[in-house]
């Protein structure tokens, strides 16, 4: 609930008497959090469906570090074969086998097919397919408004630039895990992985949903937040504000 504190607070008092706050989230812990944090004005649903169904459709949607945590399938590209494979832990070890897609599935994601370049033996990609899925399980449920997604990642070729091993990796007690580390302390830590971009615009418009900008955190905070006191390290070229990028679209 911090950041939809932060929302109201900038809001300010009068204006804020004018919105109400939906907030979608499954884990009555975290719920019983936020309720302690926001207060009143703020209603809670299990899924943007009903959300969106509450407010008839018309809403401004905005989310931070979304994407990247749902599942995402890991493929491997095999340069013998010429083919991509599924990677799988079967007894705590990996076994590849060849990606099974339909043409239509193939096409959702830029990585399988628009290298400028064949990709090396073993490159791995991930596939955000499930993020995919619930934008489309709820987008007819959404009439107008606005949406605006904040998340580590980037187009594509760019994001799997001099990354041979992907974006996937894991968070433990403040440590960096990748590689085999990753599937060692399921359960305890958070797995993650870059969003493609590329993908999630190409989705966004399948949707019907007009793109209105594209752009780093930091331009973001440049146009929308010039007075922000962010850290300067954040904040310079390259820093950790150029690795979250913001897309905005709309629907009317």
């Amino acid at each position: 609930g911090a950041l939809m504190q932060q929302v109201q607070r900038n809001l300010g008092w009068w204006r804020r008497l004018k919105w109400h706050f939906h907030i979608v989230e499954k884990s009555p812990v975290l719920q019983d959090l936020q309720k302690q944090r926001l207060g009143g004005k703020v209603t809670w649903w299990q899924s943007v469906e009903e959300a969106l169904d509450a407010c008839n459709g018309k809403a401004l949607i905005y989310s931070n570090e979304l994407i990247d945590a749902f599942p995402c399938t890991i493929a491997v590209w095999d340069a013998t074969a010429r083919i991509w494979q599924e990677s799988w832990i079967d007894e705590g070890r990996e076994v590849l086998r060849p990606l099974e897609m339909s043409e239509a599935q193939i096409a959702s994601f830029s990585a399988l097919r628009d290298w400028p370049t064949p990709p090396q033996d073993g490159q791995r990609i991930e596939l955000h397919a499930m993020a995919r899925d619930w934008l489309k399980a709820w987008a007819l449920h959404w009439k107008s408004g606005s949406i605006l997604t904040i998340d580590y990642g980037d187009t594509f070729p760019a994001l799997y630039h001099r990354r041979k091993t992907g974006t996937l990796r894991a968070y433990l007690l403040h440590q960096r895990l990748t590689g085999a580390e990753v599937w060692q302390n399921v359960g305890r830590q958070d797995i993650t992985a870059d969003v493609n971009f590329t993908d999630l615009r190409a989705w966004s418009s399948s949707l019907g949903w007009a793109e209105k900008s594209y752009t780093s955190q930091r331009e973001f905070l440049q146009q929308w937040a010039p007075h922000h006191r962010a850290d300067p390290q954040l904040a310079m070229p390259g820093g950790a504000d150029d690795a979250f990028q913001c897309l905005i679209a709309q629907k009317s």
